[in-house]
């Protein structure tokens, strides 16, 4: 997925793309000049909170007005505003005119953007079908001026963690006749050498030299050798905590 960031003001706007505009007052609408006259109308009469799509025939938008007094969490509306965004939807421009004061302004980015980077998430490892051309290619994320660093820092920290909610739930959705013990060893071990954090994995012998027996005794019910992991991440330059 390419990620763009602009500032608003005649930013070029891929086309045959869904806009996303996410605003507290009709009045920060101004500074964009993508938006018509017909959709600052609909802004104007908006309730706060409310999600409103407009079918264009050249464009498509959702309209978003955030409440600046946390009545309603960002996540609910995050979850109003992706489940009207088609699953074939290939190109996004998400147009944030939210001010700089906003209440936790990072925490309401990062929410908009774990639930951008996630939405049409599908298992497809395991498709016959090719199913790539119904994944988002291409977001455009337009920003006041001076607001671009932080909608960046706030992106790469979303997508870190999508990263790991992805593995997590490909794991999840994947058949356990594929995801045995040995395998997930495997990736753990392979994914700890990527990331920089120990795994030490166990085999049959070695459990049963640990004195794991209520692990062994869960697998005799099953003919594939058990695995046992034990994984640690300690950053440089940090004080060992207290364990627990």
């Amino acid at each position: 997925m390419k990620v763009s960031f602009k500032t608003k003001r005649h930013a070029r706007i891929p086309k045959h793309a869904w806009h996303i505009c996410l605003y507290t007052d009709v009045n920060s609408l101004s500074g964009v000049d993508s938006v018509s006259e017909e959709i600052h109308s609909l802004a104007s009469h908006a309730t706060n909170g409310a999600v409103r799509a407009i079918d264009g025939k050249a464009q498509n938008w959702i309209l978003c007005q955030l409440e600046t007094d946390n009545s309603k969490p960002v996540s609910t509306t995050a979850e109003a505003i992706f489940s009207q965004l088609p699953n074939d939807c290939q190109n996004l421009v998400l147009y944030v005119s939210l001010p700089l004061d906003f209440p936790e302004l990072e925490r309401a980015l990062e929410t908009i953007f774990i639930r951008l980077i996630l939405n049409g998430y599908r298992v497809d490892k395991f498709r016959e079908e090719n199913i790539s051309d119904h994944q988002l290619r291409s977001v455009t994320v337009l920003t006041p001026e001076g607001y671009s660093e932080l909608a960046k820092s706030v992106w790469s920290y979303a997508a870190a963690l999508r990263e790991g909610r992805r593995f997590a739930m490909d794991l999840v959705n994947a058949p356990s006749n594929y995801k045995t013990p040995e395998m997930i060893a495997g990736i753990v071990s392979k994914r700890a050498r990527k990331s920089g954090y120990r795994c030490k994995v166990f085999d049959k012998k070695a459990i049963g030299k640990l004195g794991l027996s209520a692990l062994l005794a869960v697998n005799q019910g099953s003919t594939l050798p058990p695995r046992f992991l034990i994984v640690e991440y300690k950053p440089r330059g940090k004080k060992a905590g207290n364990l627990i």
